[in-house]
């Protein structure tokens, strides 16, 4: 089965190396896109837009460095990468039972 895009999230830690190992094997094809996303998760006190330096930095940072990984695990294949940044709502988890 050929993929058209992977989706990968993205969390700044090492399991980003092991989903795009992943991605690399499941995305053959050098057609194949991929794409990154952080989530910045905002605190519910905080609108959506709220200036968030540190954790902004962060998402950028651990973004650029998947980007690169890509580019070294495809064996220079030239996949094409989108790398998105995204603000979500920081929820607690609600338990049932």
């Amino acid at each position: 089965m050929t993929y058209k895009r992977v989706l990968i999230p993205i969390l700044g830690d090492s399991s980003d190396q092991q989903a795009l190992e992943l991605a690399a094997s499941v995305a053959e094809s050098t057609g194949t896109e991929l794409s990154l996303v952080y989530v910045v998760e905002v605190a519910q006190e905080y609108p959506l837009e709220a200036d968030l330096p540190r954790a902004i930095d962060a998402a950028e940072r651990a973004l650029q460095a998947a980007t690169a990984y890509a580019q070294v695990i495809f064996n220079g294949s030239k996949p094409t990468v989108h790398a998105e940044l995204l603000s979500g709502p920081h929820r607690r988890p609600r338990y049932c039972g």
